[in-house]
C-alpha cells in the first residue's frame, strides 16, 4: 500500500480489485481504496467537463488543440476517468497560436499561476504554461 500511495495508485488499484476477489486479511489496508476511487472519479469528470470545454472553445476561435494525457489518457487507456491520478490538463496548440489561445483561455477565467513571471519566459519556454 506504500507504494501505491507514493504512486498515487489508490484509484486504479481500486479499479483493479473490484473485478477481483480480496483476501480477507487485505481488508484493512484496502479499506480507503473506494473512497479514493470516488474523489478520483467526482475530479476526473470535473476535469474532462472543463478540458472538453476548453479544447471546444479553441477549436471555436479557429485554434487547432489536441488534449494530451490526464483525464482524456485514463478515458483512452483504462476506460474510466477516475482510474488515473492526474494534476492537471494538458492541451496541445500549435506554437503559432500560442497567444491566440492564451487570450481565449484568459478570457474563460484562468491566468497565468505566478503573476511575477513574465509572458516572455513562457514563450521560451514552449512545453509549459501553467494556468
Amino acid at each position: 500500500m506504500d507504494v501505491a500511495k507514493r504512486g498515487r495508485l489508490e484509484p486504479l488499484l481500486n479499479t483493479i480489485l473490484v473485478s477481483d476477489p480480496v483476501p480477507s486479511h487485505w481488508a484493512g489496508a484496502l479499506a480507503g481504496l473506494a473512497e479514493m476511487y470516488r474523489k478520483s472519479l467526482v475530479r476526473g469528470l470535473n476535469h474532462l467537463k472543463a478540458g472538453a470545454h476548453l479544447c471546444g472553445e479553441l477549436e471555436a476561435k479557429g485554434i487547432p488543440c489536441i488534449a494530451l494525457r490526464g483525464p482524456f489518457a485514463a478515458t483512452a487507456l483504462y476506460g474510466d476517468v477516475g482510474a488515473r491520478y492526474f494534476a492537471d490538463l494538458d492541451l496541445l496548440v500549435r506554437r503559432d497560436q500560442r497567444d491566440r489561445a492564451l487570450k481565449v483561455v484568459e478570457g474563460l477565467g484562468f491566468a497565468l499561476r505566478n503573476p511575477r513571471v513574465p509572458s516572455w519566459f513562457y514563450r521560451r519556454n514552449p512545453l509549459h504554461w501553467p494556468l
